[in-house]
């Protein structure tokens, strides 16, 4: 009844059920200015987290000894080739979608988790690898745990 009243419109496009006022409230907005401001929202997050990063490793290499520390930054190399979740772009489909449903928030955990399981599968075959080329066990056993407690790890410990 709801329906009837909002005047629904169909988008042909993506299919989606859009009300009156929803397509008023995007249309308000030039395009050009929502690229330019969600662009602008993109750098700063990517500024942010070159700075983070920055600062994370300023801490360590004050915190963990140059041994540890080198462990740890060659285990993090090895770790973001095996990782695979930033390069499915699960996160980015997510963001994409105009409405958040229940549907979709349990298709997005589910293909989260799969991403973080086998980017771990991925660490299980390159470790015995890592040990014939002569990497030391503790850089095999942090890439190992990378994916446990990374911060996209297997995306249900996912803090960002």
């Amino acid at each position: 009844m709801k329906q009837e009243n909002a005047k629904v419109a169909k988008d042909e496009d993506r299919g989606d059920i859009l009300t009156r006022e929803m397509l008023a409230s995007t249309s308000a907005e030039p395009l050009a200015f929502r690229v330019v401001r969600g662009g602008l929202f993109v750098a700063a997050g990517s500024y942010f987290n070159i700075l983070f990063g920055f600062l994370a490793s300023l801490v360590l290499t004050r915190l963990l000894a140059p041994e540890a520390f080198g462990t740890f930054a060659l285990a993090m190399f090895f770790f973001s080739l095996l990782n695979l979740q930033p390069k499915v772009g699960v996160g980015y489909a997510f963001a994409q979608r105009p409405q958040t449903t229940g549907e979709l928030i349990g298709t997005h955990l589910a293909l989260d988790v799969a991403a973080g399981l086998s980017s771990f599968a991925l660490a299980l075959i390159a470790a015995p690898i890592l040990l014939v080329f002569g990497y030391a066990r503790p850089v095999v056993w942090v890439t190992l745990a990378s994916p446990i407690g990374d911060g996209d790890g297997l995306g249900v410990f996912g803090f960002g």
